[in-house]
């Protein structure tokens, strides 16, 4: 129990710091808006909606799908591997005695063991790889938002997450898909 907690608390702060990453990025482009003289546009993306146009996201999520498939290949063929070891160890027509009870518990406990370390590991890097892909993502998409915030004369735009109230903010969302479709 207290492994899923870590494990869970390491997660949390992963987001956290793709989170703060988001944060620095959309206060580089309000401070790129801010030296522009006349411009007096604000608004908001929904980054979540704009990241799944982003060519390079099928590439990278199907990147992702491919290497969770060969981990959870991995994982089945321990299990497989484990079950026939019971299989072996069992022995059939005969009442199991103490010897062998103790055996079968030692056997399960490394086999528990075994499990767990190759699902930390494959959970490790599984959210290393989520991080290197939010990361290029990020780029991408904070390199040609930049660019479309300046041709369209937009002061800032921010994560629509991050918008607490704003009076005359616009939703850029589907013009800057928009755009992003048009620039591939």
């Amino acid at each position: 129990m207290a492994y899923y907690f870590a494990e869970n608390n390491m997660m949390n702060n992963r987001k956290m710091i793709v989170a703060v990453k988001n944060n620095i990025l959309f206060l580089a482009l309000l401070a790129i808006g801010f030296r522009s003289s006349g411009q007096s546009s604000y608004g908001y993306i929904d980054y979540e909606q704009v990241v799944r146009v982003v060519p390079e996201y099928a590439e990278l999520k199907e990147k992702m799908d491919l290497k969770m498939n060969s981990f959870q290949d991995s994982m089945d063929g321990l299990v497989s591997c484990y079950y026939d070891l019971l299989q072996k160890e069992t022995p059939h027509n005969k009442v199991p005695d103490s010897t062998y009870t103790a055996r079968i518990e030692m056997i399960a406990e490394e086999f528990e063991k075994k499990l767990e370390d190759f699902v930390a590991l494959t959970q490790s890097e599984m959210e290393t790889e989520r991080e290197a892909m939010q990361s290029v993502l990020l780029e991408i998409i904070s390199k040609e938002l930049k660019i479309y915030s300046l041709s369209n004369s937009i002061v800032c735009i921010v994560n629509k997450d991050q918008v607490l109230y704003c009076l005359d903010c616009i939703d850029y969302t589907d013009d800057f898909i928009l755009y992003l479709s048009r620039n591939k």
